[in-house]
């Protein structure tokens, strides 16, 4: 019984170790946008207060890379017909990718001119690390500077 207890005790304090070195490990994440090749006079622009919020599920899978993705914006501001033209490392950041541009709220860029539907390319650079909030943002804004394709 003695044994056990013993055991057990140190099997706590193994435990409360790995918790307390793991909640100070921290990751930083950041979702770098570019939007390739904008119109001249372009109709439509992402709302800037819409916070770009890097995927729960691919923060798990520890996925970074970046995806391209094509799209129409409606008459009313939304985006369908979402297309992922590149995706790399990983599929997945096309599919996640999908999911955010189609959260996105785009409002007109005049009041006084008439929204169309308009054609969009877009990419998304996901980026994560556990150096800092700044590294990881410029580090993202490098990555965004390279090809996105295989």
């Amino acid at each position: 019984m003695e044994m056990l207890m013993k055991l057990l005790a140190v099997a706590l304090a193994a435990v409360m170790s790995f918790g307390v070195s793991a909640a100070k490990n921290k990751l930083f994440l950041e979702v770098q946008v570019s939007d390739l090749a904008p119109e001249q006079g372009a109709k439509w622009v992402r709302n800037p207060d819409e916070e770009v919020l890097f995927p729960i599920e691919l923060a798990r899978l520890k996925g970074r890379g970046c995806t391209v993705l094509s799209f129409d914006i409606s008459k009313e501001g939304k985006a369908k017909n979402v297309e992922v033209v590149e995706s790399i490392p990983q599929r997945e950041l096309g599919v996640y990718g999908k999911k955010m541009v189609r959260k996105w709220d785009w409002l007109p860029v005049s009041a006084t001119e008439q929204t169309a539907e308009t054609k969009r390319l877009v990419r998304l650079d996901f980026c994560m690390g556990d150096e800092s909030a700044e590294q990881i943002e410029q580090y993202c804004k490098q990555q965004a500077k390279l090809g996105c394709s295989l």
